[in-house]
């Protein structure tokens, strides 16, 4: 297999072995995780986000749409796992978006996890370019107060 298994046999991984990628801040995320769309109630989501960290995944990707993060936050504190070992993706609706909203649902996003932060912030369908302007600078300002690893910005064309 030459170079590549070399390359894939020295990548560097989280302590429970899950190999990471790292992202143009520096900050390094594991490869793989759990998805919680489609999960049939908070309670399931906090068994299959349970499962998964025990199993080592340790990337929980979630969105306030998919009503969930009550459960991925209980998961996470229940597991024993430090958070800081933990990854947690999670997304913005539209209808968050905007001056004096977006601060709000990211607040409220924590508050329903009951985490102090979230690891990959994505804020989907922005439409409007003054839309995402405004976003953007909430975003920023939130970035400076709460410290979210990584903030990303993307749209139906991605």
């Amino acid at each position: 297999c030459g170079g590549a298994c070399a390359t894939y046999a020295q990548e560097k991984t989280t302590t429970a072995g899950v190999p990471v990628v790292k992202l143009n801040n520096g900050v390094e995320m594991p490869r793989f995780g759990i998805g919680t769309f489609l999960q049939p109630s908070d309670e399931v989501c906090e068994q299959s986000c349970l499962t998964a960290l025990k199993a080592g995944y340790r990337h929980i990707d979630t969105a306030h749409a998919y009503q969930d993060e009550a459960g991925v936050g209980r998961a996470v504190k229940e597991s024993g796992i430090p958070r800081e070992e933990i990854w947690i993706t999670s997304k913005l609706w539209p209808t968050e978006y905007g001056e004096g909203k977006t601060l709000k649902a990211i607040d409220a996003m924590l508050e329903r996890m009951q985490l102090d932060y979230i690891d990959l912030l994505f804020e989907g369908n922005v439409l409007l370019v003054g839309s995402m302007l405004i976003l953007t600078a909430a975003l920023l300002l939130w970035q400076d107060k709460n410290a979210p690893r990584y903030i990303h910005i993307y749209d139906n064309e991605e």
